[in-house]
């Protein structure tokens, strides 16, 4: 398995109250493009580095463009909101407005977790209409989802002249770095967050045609649908 890149960077937050000195590096999430990769699908997991980041290369194997993709992890239940230590503002991904990295396939990306479970998901969703460029284009930096491969590079996505379009990276370094290996995504790193070392995995992911301006609302429709669905998919996986 060649390994290459996806992206989460997130907020510092104090956590005195919790009983830890200083600050979390914050367990980050982010999408940028890639080459050399394995085909993604629902249960495809991240195994973080031994400090807590890495970068993970994919491939969209499937004939229609990845609208929108979300990611699960199971943290600490019961983390007590109340008390300004809420998850969700902590582990951050992301978007095409990000000053950082901006995300080159998607508009929108979104964190939630439930307290009762400690499950917790960070979904890439939102695209724009198609600029009806040609087939070989591979829509970094146009936010209209992540295209499939190039006719006749299914039997060798890595082979010559297939390892740019449909090829994304996803990072787990700090800042949405890549190379450092270095990130939130440990116990040692983020002891109030985890009880064990954490291994997100894909929970859900929506295809579509390539979106026209016709399909645009339908396409952000879907999205924020799937965003809503995602805390209770997958449970079984825990």
């Amino acid at each position: 398995m060649l390994k290459t890149t996806i992206l989460v960077a997130g907020l510092a937050a104090a956590i005195g109250t919790f009983g830890f000195a200083g600050t979390i590096p914050d367990p980050t999430m982010g999408v940028q493009g890639g080459s050399l990769s394995d085909p993604i699908s629902i249960g495809s997991t991240l195994i973080p580095s031994g400090g807590g980041g890495g970068e993970f290369g994919f491939y969209n194997p499937f004939p229609n463009f990845i609208t929108a993709l979300t990611f699960d992890v199971l943290i600490k239940p019961n983390l007590d909101v109340t008390l300004g230590f809420d998850p969700a503002t902590l582990f951050t991904c992301n978007d095409a407005s990000n000053p950082t990295l901006a995300n080159p396939f998607f508009l929108n990306c979104g964190v939630t977790y439930d307290n009762g479970s400690g499950l917790l998901a960070i979904s890439f969703f939102g695209v724009n209409p198609s600029d009806n460029s040609d087939s070989t284009d591979n829509e970094q930096g146009e936010q209209e989802g992540i295209p499939p491969l190039l006719p006749g590079c299914a039997d060798n996505p890595d082979g010559a002249g297939c390892t740019d379009v449909g090829h994304f990276i996803i990072t787990l370094d700090n800042n949405f770095g890549v190379g450092s290996d270095n990130g939130g995504w440990s116990v040692a790193n983020s002891p109030a967050l985890f009880s064990t070392d954490p291994t997100p995995g894909v929970a859900d992911i929506t295809t579509a045609p390539e979106p026209s301006s016709a399909a645009f609302l339908l396409a952000g429709l879907a999205g924020l649908a799937l965003f809503g669905r995602k805390l209770t998919r997958r449970t079984s996986r825990f």
